[in-house]
């Protein structure tokens, strides 16, 4: 073999080396560089701190960039808001439950309400008391004081011509009276029953007693002017049926001196007409 042969033999085999040296190097490189990666992957980077979002808030999540997937990180980073948001979700949740609960054991009423005799829905008779009886009264009276001066001064000081307001020369006390009036009502059993009482005293009830010939006359100075019941009965639109004492309707003029058109009365109404009445009546309304 001539020497340029054997020198390009010897080339051949130094770059046929280099090539192999080359190589493993370019391999080594390459296994260091997979290795330092893979590593790294091994250890995830700490999460960045996140602010809770408010409950009515939707869960914000992290987006990818565009065409990009997201890594394993981003994924359980996203869980674990959502989580967070959730829990949030049901402490606000439990707190409205417990105040609406809490608002609703205040408004539960009573399981048995309280028993009311005579109320809707009991089934007993309808009970008649004192109260229902007597019902809406009316209340009225009067007062009666006159001065009177006679220059003849009678004897006693008495006019033998004047018969409610003798007494002369001074203030007299004629009469005080009370009335007690109720009259009878449709709406109700009880207030079908009425009533009229009317009750004097003084010197104009002693005038009264006295002349009054049924027996009760004794001449005190207390008189019972009238008492009756009415009944208003089903009957049609109503039948009122009245029983008891009356005045008279004889004549003009009245026992109480405010009711007459003179302060004093006429001896015909002391001695020619009866003053009171017991009797009974019955009204009935044709037209309303």
């Amino acid at each position: 073999m001539s020497a340029a042969g054997r020198e390009r033999n010897h080339m051949n085999r130094n770059t046929t080396c280099l090539n192999k040296w080359a190589a493993g190097l370019f391999a080594a490189f390459v296994a260091l560089a997979c290795s330092t990666a893979s590593r790294a992957e091994d250890q995830p980077s700490p999460p960045p701190a996140v602010q809770p979002a408010p409950a009515s808030q939707p869960a914000a999540t992290a987006q990818p960039a565009a065409g990009a997937q997201p890594t394993a990180d981003q994924r359980l980073q996203d869980l674990e808001k959502q989580v967070e948001l959730l829990q949030q979700e049901i402490a606000s949740l439990k707190t409205e439950s417990a105040a609406s609960v809490k608002t609703a054991a205040y408004a539960v009423p009573s399981a048995e309400p309280a028993f009311t005799p005579g109320a809707a829905g009991d089934d007993g008779p309808a009970k008649i008391s004192l109260a229902g009886l007597l019902g809406p009264v009316t209340l009225s009276g009067f007062g009666d004081v006159y001065y009177s001066y006679d220059n003849n001064h009678p004897f006693n000081n008495k006019e033998d011509l004047r018969s409610f307001e003798a007494p002369t020369n001074g203030f007299n006390f004629n009469m005080a009276e009370l009335i007690l009036d109720k009259a009878p009502d449709a709406m109700s059993s009880e207030g079908r029953l009425g009533y009229h009482i009317a009750a004097g005293y003084g010197y104009g009830a002693k005038i009264v007693n006295g002349s009054d010939n049924t027996g009760f006359g004794d001449g005190s100075n207390f008189f019972l002017k009238e008492a009756y019941l009415s009944y208003l009965a089903p009957v049609g639109k109503g039948l009122t049926v009245t029983v008891g004492k009356f005045v008279t309707n004889a004549g003009f003029e009245v026992i109480e001196s405010n009711g007459n058109w003179n302060y004093s009365r006429g001896l015909l109404f002391n001695y020619a007409i009866p003053l009171f009445h017991f009797v009974s009546t019955a009204a009935y309304t044709f037209n309303t």
